[in-house]
């Protein structure tokens, strides 16, 4: 079963935050267990930067950025769904409290919420949540996890260029083993004038020249245009680039492909950025939803959250997390 993921947050407006659960919500999306629905700010004139999604309702207003500070907050809009993960993003200016405590009172699945401010005021129940998280460990209030701010990890652009004496198989075969995107332009099939073609190099993360040997060369002019775009460049020690030297602040030369792939990884692959991408943020948020839910539910570790329910009926919301943790439904 598809969990089902509300996310409250500023959205489609000028705002860090919305931006952080605009990449939050798109990786989320891309894994095919969670439909997102996102409750987001009213936002009014310049503030609003976007129209809004269909998966996407417009909940609540930001007081101090709507004409006449108006303070409005749907809380219905947020309930009427069946949601089995309802997760806040909190920052102080965003809700008004009453109205966002009365959410976090009534709903009755999983609740999380993500600290984006330092001072959380001492009154504020944090308790009813099942989940806490924060970016930094003085930030928010409570048990939080902490977890990073995600890092939109792409994989980096390598391009090659000239007159076709470029090696294309082997600089290929680098990037399809490494999971990088190649491509290549050559002036006996289209001519692009120097404009055009530093234009064109300097949308990538890399150039390679790759040559055969040729003692008869007298030099190539590709590297000089290639370290004109201030892009890395790698070269092998041919007699085309005899006159350069090994290695500058953005030029690499090598001998072998061998070398020549293990100077890209260099460069390439990030220790610190692959463990911090949208898409590891997300799965760690959707297990720690489904721990939840396989340890019973909301409210088990919560006293307060226990006694706020104990009135309601919870049969269907268990109905619901034994057929998302694949129980057999017993009517």
């Amino acid at each position: 079963m598809t969990l089902q993921v509300g996310l409250l947050t500023s959205w489609n407006t000028r705002c860090g935050i919305a931006e952080y659960s605009r990449s939050l919500a798109g990786a989320m999306r891309r894994r095919g267990d969670v439909e997102v629905t996102v409750f987001g700010s009213r936002n009014v004139g310049d503030r609003a930067v976007r129209e809004y999604e269909d998966w996407a309702v417009p909940s609540f207003e930001v007081q101090l950025w709507t004409p006449g500070s108006r303070y409005a907050f749907d809380a219905d809009a947020v309930l009427e769904p069946e949601l089995d993960v309802l997760h806040i993003q909190y920052s102080n200016v965003f809700y008004r409290r009453r109205q966002l405590v009365e959410v976090m009172r009534r709903f009755s699945g999983v609740l999380a919420i993500t600290w984006h401010d330092k001072y959380v005021p001492r009154t504020f129940p944090w308790r009813m949540a099942d989940l806490l998280y924060a970016h930094r460990e003085d930030i928010g209030a409570g048990p939080r996890r902490l977890i990073p701010q995600g890092i939109e990890v792409r994989p980096p652009v390598i391009k090659t260029f000239g007159l076709g004496k470029s090696r294309t198989d082997i600089i290929g075969e680098i990037c399809e083993r490494n999971g990088w995107l190649f491509e290549s332009s050559f002036g006996e099939n289209r001519w692009l004038d120097t404009e055009e073609l530093r234009a064109w190099l300097r949308d990538s993360d890399a150039i390679v020249l790759w040559y055969d040997e040729d003692r008869s060369s007298g030099g190539s002019a590709a590297v000089p245009m290639a370290l004109s775009t201030r892009r890395p460049v790698f070269v092998n020690d041919t007699e085309w680039f005899r006159d350069l030297p090994e290695r500058t602040t953005m030029l690499t030369k090598v001998s072998t492909p061998e070398q020549l792939e293990a100077a890209m990884r260099d460069r390439f692959v990030d220790d610190y950025a692959e463990p911090r991408s949208w898409d590891r943020v997300a799965e760690t948020l959707v297990r720690d939803y489904k721990a939840v839910l396989a340890d019973g539910g909301p409210g088990r570790r919560q006293p307060v959250r226990s006694r706020l329910f104990s009135m309601t009926d919870d049969k269907p919301l268990i109905r619901r997390k034994r057929q998302l943790l694949g129980h057999p439904f017993d009517g």
